[in-house]
């Protein structure tokens, strides 16, 4: 030891001054040394509690993952539904038209150059020289589906990627699966309705073509591979075909699924379209309409929608359209006009009592008031068309005539003839039973005995549009697989007043 340890070997430093003091004695040390508490590791028990505890909370995370995932896959749907919801009601309206002149008499009673998009009621097609709109006659069917060409997704060799409307390829190619569904449909229901009410029969050739391409129906948007050609926007037979074109020549010769035919195939979100004219009033303007857009989801891209044969529209058994035996699938779902089960005593709700001076549902007499939903009874072949969450929109609403006449025309309770109420499924206990969100209306008729009474008027005389959920191909039967959920993202509406094309 050096001279200056021999000189500090019995003191120690105080804080951070200088000042030294005398060390501690080592027994001193020991001493207070085993007065501290001894420290010590965990027992058994207490790691197998805290791996419990750690076990539950990964249990839950875990848990929470899941469902975090399908809410933000349900946030992202909500935000791209209402995005193609927008994006289709604004294509509609600049796109979409009216025609005064329904058919050319020099023609033979044709479509002109650019033909009507729309249904609208017209002079009788024998009088060829007033093939023209009747804006004072009012359909029994004030809604329909916007006819726009689409895309089979599925079907017999070598239609994949093809259109569904084609003039040249004959039935059922020729044919306005709509406008053939509500012929079928006043058939059914023994109306002896006017050929006002639905486009001629395929014999004659449906005057209505396309107003959008099988493309425009597909989102995100696809953009065209060919620029715009306005001239031939006017002229051609089908519209903006020359924008969006389907079919492409290939090297082997023939045509082929086109490159945007391609992209829309390989698009899950794609909507639907319906439109009726907003009044039917002596006074009100024949132009204006309400669009009503529909978007669904195809949950993968081997999914499609399956399409109905327009002969059973109406009928308490379905069928889906077929191609040489073969059931064809669409890209976009075209809507399914359907009635309930008519065959039941009571297919559609009614309230307890009615108001007869205001035509309301009357509640007073009932705990609780109004009710949280309204049965429908569906036969059982139409089970699938109903999941939670769909929608259907009924087809019906006449204008209301007085309370004293003897009247079965169909309409709404409260009375509402400019109204359009929308069904929401929210729960199906079994196979017939569709129980929907109660919206305040309920499908009535007024009848004559006595007269100003109310009940529900007949099934089959209230149709209503729906929309298929997608299929995930056929089973050995040859009937589309359902998965039992709604396709549907969202729903838009827009009053729009449409331009007349002279």
């Amino acid at each position: 030891m050096g001279s200056w340890e021999r000189e500090h070997a019995g003191t120690w430093e105080c804080g951070s001054g200088a000042a030294r003091l005398p060390a501690p004695p080592r027994a001193f040390r020991r001493a207070h040394l085993s007065t501290l508490p001894r420290r010590r590791g965990f027992s058994l028990a207490e790691l197998m509690v805290a791996l419990a505890i750690l076990g539950m909370g990964l249990l839950v995370i875990a848990a929470a993952l899941p469902a975090g995932a399908k809410y933000t896959k349900d946030s992202i749907d909500q935000v791209t539904g209402a995005a193609a919801a927008e994006y289709a009601l604004e294509l509609i309206e600049q796109n979409v038209c009216l025609r005064r002149d329904i058919l050319v008499p020099a023609s033979g009673g044709l479509p002109p150059g650019r033909p009507p998009t729309l249904f609208q009621p017209r002079f009788p097609q024998t009088d060829l020289s007033r093939g023209v709109a009747d804006p004072n006659y009012e359909p029994l069917i004030k809604v329909r589906p916007l006819f726009s060409q689409n895309i089979i997704a599925a079907g017999p060799a070598g239609t994949r990627g093809t259109e569904f409307f084609d003039l040249g390829l004959g039935i059922p190619r020729n044919e306005v699966l709509g406008e053939a569904a509500v012929r079928q449909w006043f058939a059914v229901a023994a109306f002896t309705g006017s050929e006002k009410e639905y486009d001629p029969a395929p014999s004659a050739g449906p005057w209505l073509r396309p107003g959008l391409p099988s493309v425009a129906l597909a989102y995100p948007p696809i953009t065209a591979d060919t620029s715009f050609d306005p001239c031939s926007f006017w002229s051609a037979p089908i519209p903006m075909y020359n924008a969006r074109p389907v079919l492409q020549p290939i090297a082997i010769g023939g045509y082929g699924p086109g490159a945007e035919t391609l992209k829309s195939l390989e698009r899950r979100i794609v909507w639907t379209a319906f439109y009726r004219r907003a009044s039917y009033a002596a006074s009100s303007d024949p132009t204006v309409y309400e669009i009503i857009v529909v978007v669904s989801s195809r949950p993968t891209l081997g999914h499609r929608f399956p399409v109905q044969d327009p002969s059973t529209a109406g009928q308490s058994v379905w069928n889906t359209l077929k191609i040489s035996g073969v059931e064809v699938d669409a890209l976009a779902p075209i809507p399914w006009l359907v009635t309930f089960d008519y065959s039941q005593p009571q297919p559609l709700p009614q309230p307890p009592a009615w108001n007869l001076t205001t035509g309301c549902p009357d509640f007073s007499g009932v705990g609780g008031g109004a009710p949280a939903t309204l049965t429908f009874r569906c036969t059982a072949d139409y089970d699938p068309l109903f999941p939670v969450g769909s929608i259907f929109i009924p087809a019906r609403n006449d204008d209301q005539p007085p309370l004293a006449t003897a009247d079965n025309r169909v309409h709404f309770g409260p009375l509402a003839p400019s109204a359009l109420p929308i069904y929401e499924v929210s729960q199906r206990p079994d196979a017939t039973t569709v129980m929907v969100k109660y919206n305040g209306y309920y499908p009535v008729v007024n009848g004559s005995s006595p007269p100003g009474s109310w009940g529900p008027p007949a099934a089959q005389n209230w149709p209503v549009w729906v929309i298929p959920p997608a299929s995930e191909g056929v089973d050995a039967s040859g009937n589309p697989i359902f998965d039992n959920h709604s396709p549907i993202l969202a729903v838009a509406r827009r009053y729009v007043k449409l331009r007349e094309v002279p």
